[in-house]
């Protein structure tokens, strides 16, 4: 009978053999340790199923490593004692901090089963009020990076090899005492330190070897919290010659310069964007990475709402395209030699003395002036160069308008940026003339980002004593002597102080993965002031903290009555504001007649070459991170490599081809040519020129990108590649620093060593006027007969006129006109009643619409086309909160990228004038659709995210053979991926092409194993358990986060009420750093996305289409004079926005 079959697991159960019977009856398997768990080699080569996935749900750290295991887990290690604070399947979230030297901002940390998953803005408290870079975004994955030091190294020439704590201390302590004893000279090298905490430990540890230290406290800024006094006496009877030195990436001493010259300080004092209706940028990409640039973007972006009635004016004066210059209203091109003209030119035309710019900048400083005068205090004018002259001549600008006290603080200072170029110059020579005995650095790399790098290394290698406190073998870690790794941010303790009056916390959210310590804490012991712990879980930093913000700052706020309230609050808020004061500036002084006559004496140069941060490696730190270098490049849209951005016209003279003379001549300025531009064209199949750049001796080889918007005569190279190339064979920093094989494995040079990722740029970095500079540097640039592929996610740069998708106006005619004026109702031409008739979109349906309209849960997203500046943020937390997979440059290069959410960027066309006309009158006018694909020389830029738009009448759903792509009751286009047979039928009929195939198994292939992090074995610690994890031939697209959507549903029934507006977000709408995108329950008529739908700006892109989508987008404004032409070089322009000083 069919009911009596029998079934075995296989030939052990069948034949009941000994080893069968012995696991059968052995209900609780021998005790396993983590180590041995993890380091099997039967897990080593495990990949994860998707069905397995939610199998790991409760283990510990250990067990959920492994969450991307092909195979059942047949080893897992539960709980014995469960932590109190952590419940199987729900996330907790921890205050903390972000800061790298580069990036400040207050987070929350999402954890899951112990391992930290997630990072956030922190909108609640901090000054950031939410705003995080990708960087900041990104950073989760860099705790379990496999390169980190599992503890103290000690180089010798045997290698790099693990030395124990003690021995470290007692052979370092002993070198510091020797060279403190014969009166020797040590230097403690750091980034910009604005943790008071850390402060006082560089204190203590000056204190102990060099006698006597002067208080940190002299800086009003991160150093009032740990000294008492002035000045210290050491209690050792050694007296070495101990500096501290900062030492940064981007320097800012020029700003400081400046106005220690107009002020009496040496200060860098507190924007606010927010208060500016006009704002000038000079250089100065002030929305990434620009001193407190996470504070900047949001109230950058609080004045970009047209609703409020006013819109910030915004100009831009740049040689790059920067993602600040791409959101500008007005752009003028210029050279970085240019900059103090500008400067000097603006002064003048508001009548402040400066200098008349010259003709073909007169126009622009003259509007530039009227605007700033009608707008007075309420304006402000920012400067990105390092040169002490242009930063006196804006601030003699803010001055005359009465910037100051409105726009610009002085009273509070920013603690960021306290490299002192003066102070560097001088470290160099004693380090080069073997001076200097013991080094010790923390967190800076200048073997890696001084131009001499070389040197430096060199200097570092002849020093008696040499330390690093890096997490890796880095560059500058590589020359020292001993390697003591610091804890990951997120499993330290931490304090900051990054402005007057405002304070913040970092608190560790997993115990450290590996045996290392804080900075802090060796300082200390060092100094003698600390017992070195003898496990990880140290309370020294804890402690010095806790005890310095219960002496020093609790006394200072009102609002808590004990001490154990203050720090449990402070904690659990991540941030403090009290009140403090700085001395007052003296009033504004300063020669700025001869300020005026230096800036603007700037040689110019043939081809200036800018140095610039992008906003996913920034300046290198991040470098080693898959997730940031997949983000394509807001502007580029180059993912996986850096390259020199030239204008286009520049690369079409440098690259000819087969143009004829009179070709050449046509597009010497801006291309109009469509087959000149076809020629510059970068895809899978046509490879980039490669150009030698050369700055002195030294010189560089990349391929150009031709990106409009580049000022001629300019080059850009991005900082912050070239990472780890002192590595050799091994992946010292990152697997993700380095170039992979086709088929998997790393690239090769002929000496067999790993190739890192592009370029060092800094190694061109150059200097003018005494201070450290990164534009405005001269440059030779020469073509090769050489080509190079780089991965574009975007091959197409203009939107070709198709108002359908993207829709703009100015502010003026938002302001006046009617809705139908800027936002026209799509119509279609049907035959009703026998005659050709226009009706709405929506009487035109074919399809019976699916009943989500006030019935249930309608799930929906704006995204405000005028608020979005491009900057990434929404792809990383994408990314991060939905598994999304790693696939590598050879597999975005054939468009395989695997993001749920992509951001269009697009270029006004040279073309559009053309359209334009002939939309007014087409029986007199023409235009040629060739043209419309071809950016112009200064184009306008709008960005649009662009994800699944989850249509109700969605032509995916109707073209499934086999219904894994379904329609959901509350709006919601599903996926059920173990139904789906990969047809990629749902992917051909998408008109938004926003499906994603998965062409292998990305969390097995071998492809994939040096970028995709969930193949290794601690990177796959960073998967979100409720998130499945895709296999191979299904399709993947955005789901609107639904596993967000449940979890609000049901914190709403817990609670016993109502889904509340607010209860449920996307990812990428938590990330969204300036508030553009809107999500919610379009059905409660009272959530914000309801009304942000019905908005007069509001439409859906292709509506025409009649697809109904959940999306809805609206109208992008720019705050511009549209009926004003000006003349452009002799011409004139009916493009506005946009202009060339050339």
């Amino acid at each position: 009978m069919a009911t009596n079959k029998k079934y075995w697991k296989g030939f052990d159960e069948l034949t009941e053999s000994p080893e069968f019977v012995e696991k059968k009856n052995n209900e609780f398997p021998a005790e396993l340790s983590v180590e041995e768990f993890v380091g099997s080699k039967e897990v080593s080569g495990f990949t994860t199923d998707r069905r397995d996935f939610l199998k790991f749900l409760g283990f510990s750290v250990a067990a959920a490593s492994l969450a991307a295991c092909e195979k059942p887990v047949i080893k897992a290690i539960p709980y014995v004692n469960k932590p109190e604070e952590i419940t199987p399947g729900i996330a907790n979230w921890y205050a903390s901090t972000f800061y790298d030297g580069n990036d400040y901002g207050s987070i929350l940390v999402k954890t899951r089963e112990g391992r930290p998953i997630l990072v956030k803005g922190n909108s609640s408290f901090g000054i950031n009020r939410g705003a995080a870079t990708p960087r900041m975004i990104g950073s989760v994955l860099s705790l379990y990076n496999e390169a980190r030091l599992k503890g103290a190294h000690r180089h010798s020439d045997g290698g790099c090899l693990p030395v124990s704590w003690s021995d470290v201390d007692a052979e370092i302590g002993s070198k510091l005492e020797s060279i403190a004893e014969r009166g020797g000279k040590i230097r403690l090298v750091t980034s910009s330190v604005i943790s008071p905490s850390t402060n006082s430990a560089i204190s203590a540890f000056v204190n102990k070897y060099g006698g006597s230290v002067e208080a940190v406290a002299s800086d009003p800024v991160a150093g009032e919290v740990p000294q008492e006094t002035e000045t210290t006496t050491a209690e050792s009877n050694v007296s070495a010659d101990v500096k501290h030195v900062t030492l940064d990436e981007v320097s800012y001493s020029g700003i400081r310069k400046a106005n220690q010259e107009c002020f009496g300080s040496d200060f860098i004092p507190d924007y606010n964007f927010s208060n500016a209706k006009v704002i000038v940028g000079i250089g100065c990409d002030f929305l990434n990475g620009w001193l407190m640039s996470t504070e900047y973007v949001g109230q950058y972006g609080k004045t970009r709402k047209p609703e409020s009635g006013w819109m910030s004016k915004h100009w831009q004066f740049e040689s790059i395209m920067s993602q600040t210059g791409s959101n500008a209203d007005q752009r003028v091109r210029i050279k970085p030699s240019e900059e103090g003209v500008v400067a000097a030119g603006i002064l003048h035309a508001i009548g402040g003395g400066g200098q008349a710019a010259p003709e073909n900048l007169a126009a622009y400083c003259q509007k530039v002036g009227e605007e700033l005068t009608a707008a007075g205090g309420a304006s402000l004018v920012v400067s990105g160069s390092n040169d002490t002259n242009i930063q006196m001549v804006v601030n003699a600008i803010n001055n005359h308008l009465g910037s100051y006290g409105k726009t610009i603080d002085h009273s509070i200072n920013i603690g960021m940026g306290k490299t002192n170029d003066d102070e560097i110059k001088k470290l160099e020579d004693e380090l080069t003339s073997g001076s200097v005995d013991a080094v010790i650095f923390y967190d800076t790399n200048p073997v890696y980002f001084m131009e001499n790098g070389e040197q430096w290394r060199t200097a570092i290698e002849a020093c008696e004593l040499s330390v690093s406190f890096a997490q890796y073998d880095d560059e500058t870690a590589s020359a020292c002597g001993y390697i003591c790794p610091d804890n990951h941010y997120l499993e330290s303790w931490n304090d900051f102080n990054p402005k007057t009056g405002h304070y913040s916390l970092a608190q560790p959210v997993i115990r450290p993965l590996y045996d290392t310590r804080q900075a802090q804490e060796s300082l200390l012991v060092w100094a003698g002031e600390a017992a070195r712990s003898s496990s990880k879980d140290s309370t020294v930093v804890y402690d010095y903290i806790a005890e310095n913000w219960a002496g020093n700052l609790f006394a200072k706020q009102t609002e808590y009555t004990t001490v154990a309230e203050f720090w449990n609050w402070a904690v659990h808020n991540g941030s403090l504001d009290v009140k403090e004061e700085v001395p007052a500036a003296q009033s504004f002084a300063g020669n700025i007649q001869q300020a005026v006559s230096k800036a603007t004496d700037i040689e110019p140069q043939e081809m200036e070459l800018v140095i610039y941060q992008k906003a996913g490696i920034g300046t290198g730190k991040d470098s080693a991170n898959p997730w940031l270098q997949e983000m394509p490049d807001p502007l580029s849209k180059v993912s996986w490599d850096n390259y020199v951005t030239m204008a286009p016209a520049d690369v079409l003279r440098m690259f000819p081809g087969g143009l004829s003379e009179e070709a050449k001549a046509n597009n010497a300025d801006e291309i109009s040519d469509y087959g000149a531009w076809n020629s510059l064209y970068i895809g899978q199949e046509s490879p980039a020129k490669v150009v030698s750049v050369t700055v002195g001796e030294k010189s560089l080889k990349l391929p150009v990108f031709p990106m409009p918007g580049q000022a001629s005569g300019t080059i850009g190279i991005a900082m912050g590649y070239g990472r780890g190339a002192h590595g050799g064979t091994e992946p010292v920093i990152g697997k993700a620093a380095y170039y992979t094989g086709k088929y998997g494995g790393y690239e090769t040079d002929d000496s067999g060593n790993l190739v890192a990722i592009g370029q060092n740029a800094f190694a061109l970095r150059g200097w003018q006027n005494g201070n450290s500079c990164l534009a405005g540097i001269g440059v030779s640039v020469e073509a090769t007969t050489e080509t190079y592929p780089l991965a574009c996610s975007q091959t197409h740069h203009t939107v070709m006129g198709r108002e359908s998708v993207v829709r703009e106006t100015s502010l003026a005619t938002y302001l006046t006109a009617d809705s139908e004026t800027y936002n026209p109702p799509f119509k279609l031409s049907v035959i009703k009643d026998g005659k050709h008739q226009e009706v709405p979109v929506g009487e035109a349906d074919l399809w019976d619409a699916h009943p989500v309209e006030n019935v249930g849960h309608r799930w929906g997203m704006s995204v405000d086309l005028s608020s979005c500046i491009g900057c990434g943020s929404c792809l990383v937390s994408c990314v991060a909160e939905n598994n999304v997979p790693v696939v590598g440059k050879d597999e975005i290069r054939r468009s395989r990228d695997m993001h749920w959410l992509r951001i269009d960027r697009y270029f006004s066309s040279v073309g559009d004038d053309d359209r334009n006309a002939w939309e007014k009158d087409p029986t007199t006018n023409t235009f040629d659709y060739h043209k419309m694909e071809i950016s112009e020389a200064s184009p306008s830029v709008v960005y649009m995210p662009m994800m699944c738009q989850h249509c109700n009448h969605a032509p995916c759903e109707t073209v499934c053979p086999v219904a894994a792509t379904t329609h959901s009751n509350e709006g919601l286009n599903q996926m059920t991926y173990n139904r789906c047979i990969g047809t990629r039928y749902c992917a051909n009929n998408c008109p938004y092409k926003v499906r994603r195939f998965n062409w292998f198994n990305y969390q097995g292939y071998k492809k994939f194993n040096e970028n995709n992090p969930a193949q290794q074995e601690i990177g796959r610690m960073v998967l979100n358990p409720d998130v499945v994890v895709r296999s191979r031939g299904v399709m993947e697209k955005c789901s609107f986060c639904v596993q967000k959507i449940q979890e609000g549903k049901l914190v709403a029934k817990k609670a016993g009420r109502p889904v509340q507006d607010g209860d449920v977000t996307t990812a990428c709408a938590d990330s969204c750093p300036v508030n553009a995108i809107t999500f919610g329950d379009w059905n409660d008529n009272e959530s914000a996305i309801r009304k942000s739908a019905e908005s007069d700006r509001a439409y859906q892109s292709l509506e025409e289409i009649g697809v109904k989508p959940n999306v809805w987008y609206k109208v992008k404004v720019r705050n511009v004079e549209e009926d004003v032409a000006v003349v452009e070089d002799g011409h004139e322009s009916g493009h506005e926005e946009e202009h060339d000083a050339h």
